[in-house]
């Protein structure tokens, strides 16, 4: 299945330990990769995911549906591409965020889901004179965008 396919990416390419042995919880959940960015954050800490590993799942299956790797048929027992079971856009969710600017004063804004940074350790990024938070629905409270971890401010 797509969501077998993604875990197995996940745990291969994106450093997820075990990311595999979430299939059976997430399927006993009737979540797959068309809701899973639609889900709570509860619902995935209670089937046994970490809270950091859902952030990661969360922001690259959105990605990883529109790869190549995603519409590659992988056998023949899988379904169709073009199944109507199949979203015909990738999930979207906006997330609420906050600038908090070390001087004082900021502001709220919503975007995307953060992504990874695919260059954390950049020589030339300009120190920043702000920390972004975003609003975790789960527990009602605003949490800082983790390192690693970059936000698309344009909305």
């Amino acid at each position: 299945t797509q969501l077998s396919h993604f875990l197995h990416h996940a745990e291969t390419n994106l450093s997820i330990c075990n990311a595999t042995q979430f299939k059976h919880s997430l399927e006993l959940q009737g979540i797959g990769l068309h809701i899973l960015t639609k889900v709570g954050d509860k619902i995935l800490i209670d089937a046994r995911i970490s809270i950091g590993n859902i952030i990661h799942l969360k922001c690259r299956c959105t990605v990883w549906w529109n790869s190549a790797d995603a519409k590659q048929k992988h056998s023949n027992t899988e379904v169709s591409a073009h199944s109507t079971d199949l979203p015909a856009h990738p999930p979207t969710k906006k997330v609420a965020y906050e600038k908090w600017y070390f001087e004082g004063g900021g502001y709220q804004f919503s975007g995307p889901p953060m992504r990874c940074d695919d260059n954390p350790n950049d020589l030339f990024m300009v120190p920043r004179d702000h920390m972004l938070h975003y609003k975790c629905d789960v527990h009602d409270q605003w949490w800082p965008v983790p390192t690693g971890f970059w936000v698309d401010e344009s909305g």
